[in-house]
């Protein structure tokens, strides 16, 4: 049985000037805050599903609309809600072709500063009506579970710095 707490939420706005330059929940950190323009929202629905939602506020994001979506897992019992969300994604799954025509592989946006030790690293990309296209990484090791879905209304994944930093800045 899943315990249930109260929805808990708390938002930061990088471009304010006291925002923090490191953001941490539970064993997930974003570093480099400083550079990115964003707004952060952390919600807690249970002790079994922890999200981040990112909003890019950088020129290249708002008119595309550059979201990204971060579950955190603890496994074994967050392993029902791991599989939920997954397949939630999953049954969207949709190839599409990346700006200039490149294809889809598993290290587009992988995470860059994560340990090695994941029992399983899954990759693939979404499409969500008309326009919404989504890369999702899927990280699992033994005892938790990580899951970030980088979302845009264009194909330009590869180019968009709000995705970069984060990339490149996510830390377990």
């Amino acid at each position: 049985m899943q315990e249930k707490i109260d929805s808990f939420r708390e938002e930061i706005d990088t471009r304010n000037s006291n925002s923090p330059e490191v953001f941490k929940y539970d064993w997930l950190t974003i570093n480099g805050l400083n550079n990115l323009k964003a707004v952060i929202r952390k919600q807690t629905f249970s002790a079994n599903d922890k999200r981040i939602y990112l909003f890019g506020k950088h020129d290249d994001c708002v008119m595309e609309g550059a979201q990204i979506f971060i579950h955190l897992f603890e496994l074994p019992k967050g392993k029902n809600e791991l599989d939920k969300q997954f397949h939630f994604y999953d049954d969207q799954h949709k190839n599409f072709f990346l700006s200039e025509r490149r294809k889809f592989d598993s290290s587009v946006l992988s995470l860059k500063n994560i340990p090695d030790t994941f029992v399983s690293h899954k990759a693939f990309q979404t499409k969500d009506g008309r326009f919404r296209k989504r890369i999702v990484h899927l990280y699992e090791y033994e005892h938790i579970a990580l899951m970030i879905v980088y979302s845009l209304n264009s194909i330009e994944f590869i180019e968009n710095s709000f995705f970069k930093i984060i990339a490149e800045n996510i830390q377990v």
